[in-house]
C-alpha cells in the first residue's frame, strides 16, 4: 500500500516562509510553486500526496493537479476537519504534515503517523537538492566514545523499545 501524506497546505507555505504568511504574500503564486515542488517530491519518493487548503467557498472542492489531490475545505477553519475525515478513512498508511497541535494530536490517537510542517519542508529541500543533509554518523566499525559525542555501547539500565505503534510511525516517516 502506498504510503498517504496529507498536508496541511497553507501550515507547509508558513513554513517554507520561516514560520507564518506574511499578509502581501501572492497566495495563488504560493499554492502553484508549492505543488510544483510537491510533484516533483511525490515523484521521487513514490507516495500519494494530497493537500488541503482552507477555502472561501461554503463547501469542500476538489482538484487533482499533476498527480496531486488539492482540496480547499470549505469555510474558515475546514481544513483540519478534512484532514481528520481523511485520517479516520485511512490512518495505517497515513502521515499528516500540520504545525497545528490539536491537529496532530488527534490523527496521532487515530493511528497516523505526525510530523510538523517544518521537518517535512526541510525533507522536502533536500531530497530536491535545495538544502544539504545533515551531518553524516561516523562509520559503525569507528564508533568510539568520542564519535558518538560521548554516548557509548556500554548498556546502563533497561532497554528501551518502541512500542509497535511507535515503530509503525517511525517506518512511515521513514519512507519520506
Amino acid at each position: 500500500m502506498a504510503l498517504h501524506l496529507i498536508i496541511d497546505g497553507y501550515n507547509l507555505m508558513g513554513a517554507a516562509r520561516g514560520g507564518g504568511l506574511n499578509p502581501g504574500v501572492d497566495l495563488e503564486f504560493s499554492r502553484e510553486t508549492l505543488l510544483k515542488r510537491l510533484h516533483t517530491f511525490r515523484i521521487r519518493k513514490l507516495l500519494r500526496i494530497t493537500v488541503v487548503f482552507d477555502g472561501k467557498e461554503a463547501k469542500t472542492t476538489w482538484e487533482s493537479r499533476a498527480g496531486i489531490r488539492v482540496a480547499f475545505a470549505g469555510g474558515r477553519g475546514r481544513a483540519d476537519e478534512a484532514i481528520a475525515g481523511m485520517v479516520r478513512g485511512n490512518p495505517q498508511g497515513a502521515v499528516v504534515a500540520t504545525s497545528d497541535r490539536a491537529l496532530a494530536e488527534n490523527c496521532r490517537r487515530m493511528g497516523a503517523a505526525v510530523i510538523s510542517s517544518q521537518e517535512l519542508w526541510g525533507r522536502l529541500e533536500r531530497a530536491l537538492g535545495y538544502k544539504e543533509a545533515g551531518p553524516e554518523l561516523p562509520k559503525e566499525d569507528s564508533w568510539d566514545e568520542e564519535s558518538l559525542g560521548g554516548w557509548g555501547s556500554k548498556k546502563k539500565g533497561p532497554a528501551r523499545r518502541l512500542s509497535r505503534k511507535e515503530r509503525r510511525q517511525a517506518r512511515r516517516l521513514r519512507k519520506l
